[in-house]
Order: C-alpha cells, then structure tokens, then sequence
C-alpha cells in the first residue's frame, strides 16, 4: 500500500498428506500347486489426486499348501498419502485328485492280481496322496467268470479334493481239454465203453455244466483197423472246451474159431436149432464153399463165396424133409492169421433128427 513502509517476516504455508485407506480385496486365490497371480488387488477409499499412482505392491505370508494367507501392504506407497491399510486373506483352495482303478484280467480259478491305481492332477512333485487309498475288488479265486469292479477309497490329502473313478477285474475262460481215450477191441466183438478224461479242471470243479458226447465211426462188424473215437459237444460258461480225439483199434482175434454143430433139428421149436448154422468168430472172413452130402455121397446143401453166417439148412432138398440119418459136410473158408488170409480145409459129420 502506498501509504505503508512495509517489513515482511515470511513462513511455511505446509501441503500435508492426503488420508487414504487401502482395503485387500477379499476373495482372492488360487488352486494348489497353480502360480499366484501377477499381483494382488486392492480398493482405495479415495481417488488418487491427478495423475498419482502408488508404487511397489501389497505381498502375502509365504506358504503353498492349501489355506489362507494375510495379504499385507508390503511395498505399496506414496509420499503424498498418509496411507491406512486393511488387510484380507489370499486362500490357496485344494486341487482335484482323480484316482483311478487300473482295469486288470485274471483267469477263472487263478488268484486275483495286484491291484493299482493311477493318479491325474499332482502338482508340486507330489507322488501320492499322503494317506493311500484302499483297493478292493468283489472278486476271489472261486469267482466266476464276468466282470467285477474295482474300487479304491480311502485316501487323504490336505491339498487335493478327491474324485475316484472305478475300474473292472475281468475273469476269462480257463483252458480245459477234454480227451477221448484210447481203446481197443477183436474184431466182431461189441464196441468197449468209450471214455474221456479232463485235464485243466480249477476251483474243484468236476464235471461241466452240459456233458460232451463221445462216439466212434466203429460198429460190432466193423473190420480190423484204426477208427476214430470223437468227442464233442459240453459247454460250461467258465471254460474253454479244447478236444482230443483218441483211436479205437479194432485187432484180430489171436485164433479162428468154425464149427458145425454134430445135429440139429428141422422144424424144431427152438428155432436157435431148427436150421444147421455155422459157430463162428470175426477172423472167418469168407466161406470159399460149404457142402453137405447124404450117406450115399449125394451133394443135399451147397454155397459158394459167402459169409459165414449164410450157412443155413433147413434140412430140404427142393422142398423135400431129407431122411433122419448122419451126412458129411466139407467146407473151404478164409481166415485171418498173422500171415494175413489163410484158406483153411475142414470136413466133418452131423445127425438130422426128426
């Protein structure tokens, strides 16, 4: 002012800090074993006065196994604000854990194989849960064959949530064979009883649910050789049926037999004597000729080239009854030696009876 001589004593006119509040934001994770994010946010209670950002960054307790970890201002700051900080929990939450059931397969009768389990989702070098699961399965040794499940339960682990997932035991087919026996008979005489044996039974198992049937190509007549004995058939849900076939041989008799008996009687009631018939085994394989003669040397019965049991008279000659009286008979046949066939020459006598 112009009328004044003016002293001037100066001082501070003083910019004091702004308050604010910085409040961690809640809610803040990660699942275990993932990183933590690039940094953690945070609210202000207030804007920040033109173009003023804070530096550095909040930071929370150090730790990586699931739960909650106190977010605290750490470096964040600037030298305008008079900062107040609220702090919150960053929460590590637990990671899935799929456990496993390896499907395995066993055959029926054979005990159960070691059961195992794998693991998808360990994170941080983890290997296992830290308490083990439990693997059972319904199956046992005895058990028949299908499908049995697998099942693991029981593990623990701080940092994983565990979700299981089943497997399947199969129980295949066992293996049995089934072999038809060897046997033998002479030639003419009825088949013997065919017979098989198992090889491959379990679980003491003896029989199978349907029987298989045995049977050969060969009959009583059949003529010395090999002949095939045939099992087949049966049926069991716990086995493949494997088959071996066995050999019926069919050999000579060690000695021929013919004979012609010393009377008979035409007409007889008992019809077994009521014609002259020949007393035969199966090592007779032909009757070259068989001829019967009267007391006189008369030719009464004759035939040529046939099987023994064609012999068959009835004691006529061109439908006439011959006299009761003794007659000769001579006879030449083949018969199966070791040699191969022998012709044999026989003769010998008989009575005709009334």
């Amino acid at each position: 002012n112009a009328n004044y001589d003016i002293t001037f004593i100066g001082n501070n006119f003083t910019i004091t800090k702004k308050p604010i509040t910085i409040t961690a934001d809640a809610g803040q994770t990660k699942v275990y074993g993932a990183a933590d994010p690039g940094s953690y946010t945070y609210t202000l209670s207030a804007s920040l006065q033109g173009g003023d950002v804070l530096t550095g960054s909040l930071v929370r307790v150090v730790g990586e196994t699931v739960g909650p970890y106190a977010i605290s201002q750490g470096t964040l700051t600037n030298a305008n604000y008079d900062i107040t900080f609220i702090g919150n929990n960053f929460t590590i939450t637990k990671k899935l854990l799929t456990i496993t059931a390896v499907d395995k397969t066993k055959i029926y009768g054979s005990a159960n194989p070691t059961l195992t389990v794998t693991y998808t989702g360990l994170v941080n070098g983890d290997m296992s849960p830290t308490t083990l699961p439990t693997i059972s399965t319904t199956a046992v040794t005895s058990s028949p064959v299908g499908n049995y499940q697998i099942a693991a339960t029981g593990a623990v682990d701080a940092n994983y949530t565990i979700n299981y997932v089943a497997g399947t035991l199969t129980v295949s087919k066992a293996t049995l064979i089934i072999t038809a026996e060897n046997k033998s008979k002479t030639e003419g005489t009825p088949n013997p009883t065919l017979t098989y044996t198992y090889t491959g039974f379990v679980n003491g198992d003896l029989g199978l649910a349907i029987s298989p049937t045995i049977s050969t190509t060969a009959v009583t007549s059949s003529p010395v050789g090999s002949y095939p004995i045939i099992v087949t058939g049966g049926s069991s849900a716990n086995y493949n049926l494997i088959y071996i076939n066995g050999t019926l041989s069919i050999i000579a008799p060690s000695n021929w037999k013919f004979e012609i008996p010393n009377a008979f009687v035409p007409n007889d009631p008992y019809v077994s004597n009521s014609y002259l018939r020949a007393s035969f085994n199966a090592a007779v394989k032909n009757v070259n000729y068989f001829r019967v003669y009267n007391r006189m040397g008369k030719l009464v019965y004759e035939i040529i080239n046939k099987f023994p049991s064609s012999i068959q008279w009835d004691g006529t000659v061109n439908g006439v009854l011959q006299e009761a009286d003794g007659y000769v008979w001579i006879a030449d046949i083949s018969v199966l030696e070791s040699g191969g066939l022998q012709s044999k020459y026989l003769k010998g006598q008989f009575l005709l009876l009334k």
